[in-house]
């Protein structure tokens, strides 16, 4: 079994009080929002665009002869 505290690029997150790791968990929080409430139309821009690559990527050109799906 992986050990949970383990992160993958290599160091181990320290044992913390739990009034400590719910006022980093806050923190992190009320970080993310200000984040996405600046950068939220950046961040959208960007999925939108990977979202309609893979859609032109991957979309199959039917002619009318084709049976429908």
């Amino acid at each position: 079994m992986k050990n949970i505290d383990q992160l993958p690029f290599g160091f181990s997150l320290p044992v913390l009080s739990d009034e400590v790791a719910t006022q980093i968990h806050n923190f992190l929080q009320i970080a993310i929002q200000i984040f996405e409430a600046r950068y939220g139309e950046e961040i959208d821009r960007f999925y939108e665009g990977q979202c309609e690559d893979f859609i032109a990527a991957t979309n199959i050109v039917t002619t009318q002869t084709d049976p429908p799906r």
